[in-house]
């Protein structure tokens, strides 16, 4: 049996994790891919963690950071397209954060909401190919808490491909593309 899973964007479930590092960056040069955990939700070691195992793709690029992963999941909704790849390590709970500090420092994940995901937002709902505002999130394997900005994105091809660009809180560029 099969379980029909919530697709929650990654960039909500970051806001907190973006107040409190918004201004960090890592010293990691090199390119990631997607990580080998089973598709969906899995425990590592006693940590929960969420891989993406779609069709797309995603890349960010924030200072020497160069994430190009590949399996994003894409959810094209009315008001709102979400694409998430990568592993995501959810809240460590009772094990501690030591341990999700050295799970993430293994694990790469990137995702990006454009438009009008939460009812009630004032952001323009993302309807048609054009350019809207976005949240983008990503740890590219450092122990640091996910890193996530506001961005500009623009939609193209059925709004199933695009790119986007914001800067954190340091004035790092951070720019990507995905595809669906």
């Amino acid at each position: 049996m099969r379980h029909q899973r919530k697709f929650i964007p990654l960039a909500t479930i970051t806001v907190a994790a973006w107040l409190m590092v918004g201004c960090s960056s890592s010293a990691d040069e090199s390119t990631k891919t997607a990580d080998s955990e089973p598709c969906g939700n899995s425990t590592v070691g006693a940590l929960q963690v969420l891989t993406f195992c779609g069709e797309g793709s995603i890349t960010v690029g924030a200072g020497t950071t160069n994430l190009d992963l590949d399996k994003a999941e894409c959810e094209l909704r009315d008001d709102y397209v979400v694409v998430n790849a990568g592993t995501f390590v959810l809240a460590p709970g009772a094990v501690g954060e030591n341990e999700a500090q050295q799970l993430r420092a293994a694990r790469s994940f990137a995702s990006v909401t454009i438009g009008r995901y939460e009812q009630g937002s004032s952001s323009k709902p993302a309807t048609t190919d054009g350019t809207y505002t976005a949240v983008v999130a990503y740890n590219d394997e450092a122990p640091e808490p996910t890193r996530t900005v506001e961005a500009k994105a623009t939609l193209r091809e059925g709004r199933t491909a695009g790119d986007f660009t914001g800067s954190l809180a340091d004035g790092t560029r951070v720019t990507g593309s995905f595809t669906c």
